[in-house]
């Protein structure tokens, strides 16, 4: 199955309430395959204590070395964790591979405030 172990996503601030996060895809996946492959992006509270929630979905691109997804409607002043997630489609089943590592960003409401 497609890994993603030791992959280190960087996540950028888009807005106030989004983030992209960008990903070096598995080079192991033969480009005949590639179809049958994909990533989820996920995401959660840094304070909570639950799973990843599923965010957005895109499929491997084998002509390209990274892919960038952006997702929105985040809550300022909250640090949440974003981590890519491989898979590979059989027959309409998702089978999970190893998760990229986590990394943390925190949102802030843009201050248009001069400093004195």
């Amino acid at each position: 199955s497609a890994s993603l172990l030791g992959i280190q996503p960087s996540v950028d601030l888009v807005d106030d309430s989004s983030v992209s996060v960008t990903w070096t895809q598995d080079s192991r996946i033969p480009d005949n395959l590639a179809q049958y492959y994909g990533y989820t992006v996920q995401y959660k509270q840094e304070s909570s204590a639950g799973d990843f929630i599923d965010g957005p979905s895109v499929e491997h691109d084998p002509s390209k070395d990274a892919l960038t997804v952006v997702i929105g409607n985040f809550k300022p002043y909250q640090q949440n964790q974003f981590r890519v997630l491989p898979f590979r489609t059989m027959n309409d089943v998702k089978d999970y591979g190893q998760p990229s590592e986590s990394v943390s960003e925190e949102f802030y409401k843009q201050c248009s405030l001069g400093k004195n």
